[in-house]
């Protein structure tokens, strides 16, 4: 049984790190380059400023969209109405050059003239 335990024990440890393994782990002094706990913190800190202005300009780029598209809304609302009021003027001016036509014929027509 004390051979099976050693067997089974031999198995299980022959999986973990040996001392030549572990020669090509970082030393202490290799840890000294990497972000310490404090260094973490203060970036957060300069992230979360960063999401802010982020959210801020975000914010105001939606303000100026929104009054962008106002403006554009108005600009078409008067165009359509310029439209409109151009074309009504046509139809005036068309109903006012058949009635001149008319009175020319009938001037015409008087006279004897042709």
């Amino acid at each position: 049984m004390d051979q099976e335990l050693k067997q089974y024990l031999d198995d299980k440890f022959a999986d973990l790190i040996k001392k030549e393994d572990a020669a090509d782990f970082a030393r202490r002094t290799d840890l000294a380059d990497f972000a310490t706990k404090s260094d973490l913190a203060d970036f957060a800190r300069r992230t979360d400023l960063v999401e802010f202005a982020t959210r801020q300009d975000f914010r105001t780029l939606e303000t100026k969209l929104d009054t962008l598209q106002e403006t554009l809304n108005k600009i078409d609302r008067r165009d359509k109405d310029d439209s409109n009021a151009f074309a009504k003027d046509i139809i005036k001016h068309d109903m006012r050059i058949t009635k001149l036509e008319n009175d020319v014929s009938t001037l015409k027509l008087h006279t004897g003239t042709t």
